[in-house]
Order: C-alpha cells, then structure tokens, then sequence
C-alpha cells in the first residue's frame, strides 16, 4: 500500500538522520521516497535517487505540475511511503498543498513522522485518510504534527512546545 507521510521540517540535519537510518535498516526502509529541492540533482541526482530521494519544485513555483510527476513516478511500486515536508523549506512557511493531492491521485492514506529532538527518537502518528476536504486532513494532521518536536520547533507554522532541555540530538 501506499502512505503519504509529512513532517515538520526545520533543520538540515533530518536528511543526514535519514540517511544513516537508511544505511542502517536498507531493506526495511527501501520502500521509502522523500522529496526534495531539485538543486542538488543537477550534480548529485544518481547517487540522490539511489536513496529513494525525488525532485520536487523550486519553493517559489506553484502550479509546476510537479505532483503529475511525482504522483506518475510513485505509481509504479506497489508500496512506497513518500516523505513530504509540506511547507518546502526549513524556514517557517504556510503549507502548500502538494501533499493532499499526492495523497488523493495516489490513493494512500497520510500520517505524520519525523525525528522527536526531545524524546531522541524516530515517531509516527496512526494514518488517516485522504476523504476529508483539505483543510480537515491539515488540522487532522497538525494535531498529530504538535506531538513531535523538530530540531527547531519555532520554524514551524504548527504551534510545537519547545524542547525542555535545550541538545541537539
């Protein structure tokens, strides 16, 4: 099956966690895509896809046609969790909806994940689903999105309790 998954993007660090929990549990995590900006693939794109990672749009475009793409290239596994930060950026930004409609062409059901810098460990909510208009999937999922705490969480538009003890990782 497949699954649409967001996470509070805050930090550059998240994608190197990724990658060595990739390179730790390969076979349990070869399912998983995460999208990407497209810069580094002008140079890096073979070794980038080798780790499930796709291009998405530059930020300032809307309307791109990127989720066709994504949406076309996703369809051909059978199960693939596609990682999306929703607001494109590590900075603190509106949500854009790229997410919802991935979710609704590709069929799968969303959840939210990420890396708890406070608790030091890898969370995921229980999924739900994309029937529901847009922006009751987006409070469905910024409730759940507030029980994990990114390395930054004043970078995100959800309002996220800061860290009790101030470490990184």
């Amino acid at each position: 099956n497949r699954s649409v998954a967001v996470f509070s993007h805050t930090s550059y660090i998240d994608f190197y966690l990724f990658l060595l929990y990739f390179l730790a549990y390969p076979r349990r995590l070869n399912h998983i895509r995460t999208l990407m900006k497209p810069q580094p693939f002008q140079y890096a794109g073979w070794l980038l896809r080798r780790f499930g990672a796709v291009p998405a749009t530059r930020v300032d475009e809307k309307n791109g046609g990127a989720v066709s793409r994504i949406v076309r290239d996703l369809k051909q596994w059978d199960k693939c969790m596609l990682l999306i930060s929703p607001k494109g950026t590590i900075v603190k930004q509106e949500w854009r909806s790229g997410y919802y409609h991935s979710a609704k062409q590709l069929d799968a059901h969303l959840l939210v994940v990420g890396l708890d810098y406070e608790h030091k460990y890898p969370a995921a909510s229980e999924p739900i689903f994309h029937k529901e208009t847009e922006s009751e999937v987006r409070d469905l999922l910024f409730n759940d999105l507030k029980k994990i705490v990114p390395l930054f969480p004043e970078d995100e538009i959800v309002p996220i309790r800061t860290h009790t003890h101030r470490s990184v990782i």
